[in-house]
C-alpha cells in the first residue's frame, strides 16, 4: 500500500482555509506462485515432476494462466480472495549436464506473479554407466592355443541396464556373449576366449573390450 498526501485549499474572498488529506492506495489484485520441490537432480532422458501453487492474495476472483518456459501449465484458472490451486507439471532434459532453471509465470489482467526451481542434471555415465576389472591384463601364448581372461563387469547405474559388448581386432579375441543385463550395482563376469591360429606372427597383441549401454555410456 501506498499513501499519498493531498492538500485542499479553499478560498471564500480574503480568507484561505487548508485540509490535509490523506489517500491510502493499495493492490486489490494479486497473486503469489510457487514451486514445489525447489530443485531436483535427475539423470538425462528422465522426467521431472513438478507443482505449481498459485494463490490469489488480492480482495476480489481473478483468472490466470501459468506457463513454463513457453508451455502452458494451465489456462484460465478462476481463483476466489484466499483460494489456492496446485498444477503439476513435468520437464525432460537431454541436454549437456549441469544446472538449468525453471521459471514459471503465472499472468492474469491484473497482477503477474513468478516463480522458479532447480534442476541438476546428471552426468550420462554416473546414471547408466558400468566399470570393467580385468585380474590379468597380459598372457603369453603360441599360435594353435587358447587361453582365456576373465573380466568383472558392474552396473554403476542407477536402474537395470542391458549393455552391449565389444572387442577390437585382432579376430581371434572374441567375447563369450555380446551383450550382458545387469541390475544396479550388479557384478557379473565376462569371459574373452583367446586362440591365435597356426601361422600368426609371434609379437605383442592389444585387444580393447568396451561395454555400450543402451543409454550410450560406455567404458572400457
Amino acid at each position: 500500500p501506498k499513501n499519498y498526501a493531498i492538500a485542499v485549499n479553499v478560498t471564500a474572498g480574503s480568507i484561505t482555509e487548508k485540509i490535509n488529506l490523506n489517500l491510502g492506495v493499495e493492490p486489490c489484485y494479486k497473486s503469489e506462485l510457487s514451486i514445489t520441490p525447489n530443485a531436483i537432480s535427475m539423470c538425462p532422458g528422465k522426467i521431472a515432476t513438478y507443482n505449481a501453487v498459485i494463490a490469489n492474495k488480492g480482495k476480489y476472483a481473478d483468472i490466470f494462466d501459468i506457463i513454463s518456459s513457453n508451455k502452458m501449465i494451465a489456462n484460465r484458472v478462476s481463483l476466489q480472495p484466499g483460494e489456492n490451486r496446485t498444477f503439476p507439471f513435468t520437464i525432460e532434459y537431454s541436454d549437456a549436464p549441469g544446472v538449468y532453471r525453471i521459471d514459471v509465470n503465472a499472468t492474469s489482467a491484473n497482477s503477474k506473479s513468478s516463480a522458479q526451481a532447480g534442476l541438476v542434471l546428471k552426468d550420462l555415465g554416473a546414471c547408466y554407466g558400468s566399470t570393467l576389472t580385468a585380474a590379468v591384463t597380459s598372457k603369453m601364448i603360441l599360435p594353435s592355443n587358447s587361453t582365456l581372461y576373465e573380466i568383472s563387469v558392474k552396473n554403476t547405474g542407477i536402474e537395470t541396464m542391458t549393455y552391449s559388448v565389444n572387442v577390437s581386432d585382432p579376430s581371434w579375441v572374441r567375447p563369450g556373449v555380446n551383450s550382458l543385463e545387469l541390475k544396479s550395482n550388479e557384478t557379473a563376469k565376462l569371459y574373452l576366449y583367446v586362440l591365435p591360429p597356426a601361422g600368426t606372427e609371434l609379437k605383442k597383441y592389444t585387444s580393447t573390450v568396451t561395454i555400450t549401454s543402451a543409454k550410450g555410456a560406455s567404458s572400457s
